[in-house]
């Protein structure tokens, strides 16, 4: 029985390639073979089959009498299993259609005339270990959780055309999905998979991101912005019925909530108690007894979390800091003793993760180049790719079997408009075959320069374009793959100074550089920060590091405060007034100061501080407009009346800059095409 032992820690090693007990030294690896119990293989390899496994862990019971008797009584067992095994076995699906499936090698025994002179015990070792050696194989070389060869794609006939991440009911025919409609206004849509009408469950109008649907069916939890707008932090976890009804807010900061198999719980993303990091939470499913399970070490990024099939650990991706901005990498997280593996190390994009039923998990990345579908085993390996063609395939479900998978298509579109200050009578400067944003007059009012991302939202890169007034003489400004965050004119309108974005979150990580119009080939980096503004004496910018204004020379150097710590100011266009934005918890607010008077208090007003938010002055430096909850609001300097900014587009949120005669604004009319399909016979 000793030696069935031994045959026990080789199975072991077979499956798992990894040792039972790894005791650093030889009195270690014997008290763990004394004293601890191995760690089941399917904590290694989800794939294997559980009598499989039951085999393996028999060989290593530590009494003896627990173990199997003898090796023909573990060669009975395996020939059973292998006889059952073979007829549920799955064949794998090839890249390339016409391909024949992998079969696993064939094992040839000995030959009947030399086995004939063999002692029975001996020819029953023989057969014992030939079963062995066929069984680890054929488990080795069987795929795990393998995609079938005949998937069938069906898109959704889906009334809208601006849909965001679905959800899936376990049983795999009822959809929910966020969609905006022609008015703007967002809200969750409960549908068949076969089709049908549409029921709206919200009625708020409020932007929402996600959804993910109870394994009952009977609840959805979604994410939630402060505003319509579809940047409208911080977002929020609610619930709603699958019956529709009021919805409950149960997470005031929570970013891609997920179900827990059992319906127990629901994990998020939400920031750690400094308020500076993004950490993976657990709650239970009333929203109570929250608690973190851990931090992430990079603020920023795109978030997706996965349950593995029991509940027992997380896959999630994590980002890292590259030198061209911020890359994603699966980790696998076990709760209970929180160990860490990274499953892949492409540092590429990923925008989302699932845990297949079947042990692998399904992830979108564009580690080919577009943003596609692929599998990875949970245990890690290589990567198999799923979809192909020009996606981009994001925000991924599955059934509780893995038979049906959902899937997203998202692109965006967008064209240029000039129109007046209430965004009406606009003229098209662009075709609306780009992915642009963030259009700034130049001090002339000449030219409009803008930003161009891939329509690929998992490539980073955008580029400076600029265009003429009258839509004539479109040309491109810089052309080296950067992730530009935003830009600014010089006052003589000669130069951009841009950001170059690496982290979300972190200031210091962010290049300034000026580019000369002149000769674009010409960069100059100057600093780190968030440059917001160029100041009027033309030799300095106006620069944010750790929510602290900097006036930073162009020729570079550290530069000096402009106020006081933890406060962001903006110089008027006359150069003498400034607005202050208090960023102190207990003194968070808006100050309006005119030159040689003390600075006044704007009650009620709160502006958003994140990256991107918008303020602006009017160009005769009276008014200071900003975005509060993803509204507009415009106050008066001389009297302090703060009202909401009349905006009257439907197709914008709002405008982008003033020209600088005052009497027009710039703004993106955009247009996403989304599709909404489904996979079938995946697994």
């Amino acid at each position: 029985r000793t030696d069935i032992f031994s045959l026990g820690v080789v199975l072991y090693e077979l499956l798992t390639r990894q040792l039972p007990f790894k005791g650093g030294h030889e009195a270690a690896v014997m008290y763990e073979i004394v004293n601890v119990e191995p760690p089941p293989v399917s904590a290694i390899r989800q794939d294997v089959e559980p009598e499989l496994e039951r085999i393996v862990m028999k060989c290593l019971e530590k009494d003896r009498e627990e173990r199997y008797h003898s090796v023909k009584d573990v060669a009975v067992d395996l020939k059973h299993f292998k006889r059952d095994s073979e007829g549920k076995r799955i064949e794998r699906r090839t890249p390339q259609p016409g391909v024949a499936s992998q079969q696993p090698p064939t094992v040839t025994g000995p030959s009947a005339g030399r086995a004939r002179g063999l002692p029975g015990w001996l020819k029953v070792a023989a057969a014992a270990l030939f079963a062995v050696i066929a069984v680890v194989v054929w488990q080795l070389m069987r795929p795990p959780g393998a995609v079938s060869e005949n998937l069938i794609f069906k898109p959704l006939q889906v009334p809208f055309t601006t849909v965001w991440y679905p959800g899936l009911s376990s049983d795999g025919n009822w959809i929910a999905f966020p969609a905006t409609d022609a008015n703007n206004v967002t809200e969750i849509y409960y549908m068949h998979a076969s089709g049908g009408e549409a029921k709206r469950l919200t009625n708020d109008s409020i932007f929402k991101y996600t959804a993910d649907i109870s394994p009952d069916g009977s609840q959805i939890v979604f994410t939630q912005g402060s505003s319509r707008q579809q940047q409208s932090f911080p977002f929020a976890a609610y619930t709603v019925s699958t019956l529709g009804g009021s919805t409950k807010r149960i997470a005031d900061f929570a970013l891609g909530s997920r179900w827990s198999p059992d319906g127990r719980f629901i994990a998020y993303l939400g920031r750690d108690p400094s308020g500076r990091r993004l950490g993976l939470w657990m709650m239970d499913a009333d929203g109570s007894r929250k608690r973190m399970v851990f931090v992430d070490s990079v603020q920023g990024g795109r978030v997706s979390v996965a349950w593995s099939p029991d509940g027992k650990a997380f896959a999630w991706i994590r980002n890292f800091l590259g030198t061209t901005g911020i890359y994603e990498e699966i980790v696998v997280h076990d709760i209970e003793t929180a160990s860490e593996r990274q499953l892949t190390n492409d540092r590429k994009d990923i925008d989302e993760v699932y845990w297949l039923p079947q042990g692998e998990i399904l992830f979108s990345s564009n580690r080919g180049g577009a943003s596609n579908l692929w599998t990875i085993p949970s245990g890690g390996g290589t990567p198999v790719q799923i979809t192909k063609g020009p996606g981009p395939d994001l925000g991924i479900k599955a059934s509780r079997d893995g038979k049906r998978v959902l899937y997203l298509q998202q692109t965006f579109n967008g064209s240029i408009l000039v129109g007046d200050l209430a965004g009406l009578n606009g003229r098209q400067l662009t075709p609306d075959d780009q992915s642009v944003s963030t259009p700034s007059f130049s001090p002339d009012g000449r030219q409009i320069a803008y930003l161009v991302a891939d329509q690929d939202p998992l490539k980073p890169f955008r580029f400076i374009y600029l265009v003429d007034r009258d839509g004539q003489n479109r040309r491109q400004l810089t052309m080296t793959g950067e992730n530009i965050e935003n830009f600014v004119w010089s006052p003589d309108g000669r130069k951009i100074a841009y950001v170059q974005h690496v982290d979300l979150e972190v200031d210091s990580a962010h290049s300034i550089v000026i580019v000369d119009l002149s000769d674009p080939s010409q960069r100059k980096v100057v600093g780190k920060g968030r440059v917001i503004g160029w100041m009027r004496d033309g030799v300095s910018l106006n620069v944010i590091r750790n929510s602290t204004s900097w006036k930073v020379p162009i020729q570079g150097g550290l530069g000096e405060k402009f106020f006081e710590d933890s406060v962001i100011v903006s110089e008027s266009p006359d150069g003498a007034k400034l607005a202050i934005v208090d960023t102190r918890p207990d003194k968070f607010g808006l100050l309006l100061k005119i030159k040689d008077k003390p600075p006044r208090r704007i009650s009620e007003a709160a502006p958003t501080i994140t990256a991107g938010a918008f303020s602006r002055w009017s160009p005769d430096s009276k008014n200071f407009i900003f975005a509060q909850d993803g509204v507009l609001w415009t106050v008066s300097v001389e009297t302090g009346k703060l009202q909401r900014y009349v905006w009257k587009n439907p197709e914008a949120v709002g405008f982008d800059d003033f020209s600088p005669d005052g009497k027009h604004t710039v703004f993106v009319k955009q247009r996403m095409n989304a599709k909404l399909i489904l996979i079938d016979n995946f697994q």
